[in-house]
Formats: structure tokens, C-alpha cells, sequence
């Protein structure tokens, strides 16, 4: 069950991951800089509430994993959802909480910032949800 539950949630983060990547995030690069703050402000609202519980169920149920059978690749998995986690909060928290401080042109930096860096995120995250695929539908 535990499985189940670990490529449930694998597979949201991949799909919120890249649709921030390809659509999202390349978004906040046409808003002007006023309407960008006023978007962003409303837009970090409510992505918490969908990022937040898809981060802390993939990482509860990746430790469950990890305590049952600490396998090669559910340690794995652990490894790269940290890495996920600090990356989030030492680059990307601090990028958002720099739109709504920034001037016009740093805004637009900022918003280019996030789409090149996010790349990082998309990566592991996807490394996650490959690993999670084949540890139930190759491996077991």
C-alpha cells in the first residue's frame, strides 16, 4: 500500500512540477510588473495549498517507505525529495518573496530566474517518479 501511495503522490508532483515549468512560470515572464505582484500575491496563496500537502505526503510516505525496507531506491527516492525540499525553500521561497519587493526590472529577472533554476526541481522530480514507476512495475 505503501507503494501505492508513494507513486499517487510521485506521479502529482511530476505533473504540478512540469506544468509550473512549461506553463506557469514561463507566464510570469509576460505580466507587467505591477499586475505580476498583484497575480503573484494570490497565485502563492493558493499553490501553497496544493504544493505543500503533494510535498509532505510524497515525503511521509517515501520515509515509510524507507523505515519498511530501506531499498536502494527508496533510499533513493528520500535522497532526491530532501534535495527537492532544499532547493525549495533556500532558492525558490526566497526568489518568490524577492517579487514582491522587486522593481520593474528586477521582476522580469526574477520571474526568468525562477523558469532557469526550476529546471533542478523538474529534473529530480522526475528522477522520483521514474524510480517510484519502476520500483513497482519493473522491480516488484
Amino acid at each position: 500500500m505503501t507503494l501505492i501511495a508513494n507513486l499517487i503522490f510521485d506521479t502529482a508532483t511530476l505533473v504540478l512540477i512540469w506544468a509550473v515549468q512549461l506553463a506557469i512560470y514561463p507566464a510570469l515572464t509576460y505580466y507587467g510588473h505591477e499586475n505580476l505582484r498583484i497575480w503573484h500575491r494570490s497565485y502563492t496563496k493558493r499553490i501553497t495549498l496544493v504544493v505543500l500537502p503533494l510535498m509532505f505526503g510524497q515525503l511521509g510516505f517515501t520515509v515509510l517507505a524507507v523505515l519498511g525496507a530501506a531499498s536502494f531506491i527508496a533510499v533513493t527516492k528520500l535522497v532526491l525529495i530532501i534535495l527537492v525540499w532544499i532547493l525549495t525553500f533556500t532558492i525558490f521561497v526566497p526568489l518568490h518573496n524577492r517579487i514582491e519587493e522587486s522593481t520593474a526590472m528586477e521582476s522580469r529577472s526574477i520571474a526568468s530566474n525562477l523558469v532557469s533554476k526550476n529546471w533542478w526541481r523538474t529534473l529530480l522530480w522526475t528522477l522520483v517518479f521514474i524510480l517510484s514507476a519502476y520500483q513497482i512495475f519493473i522491480h516488484g
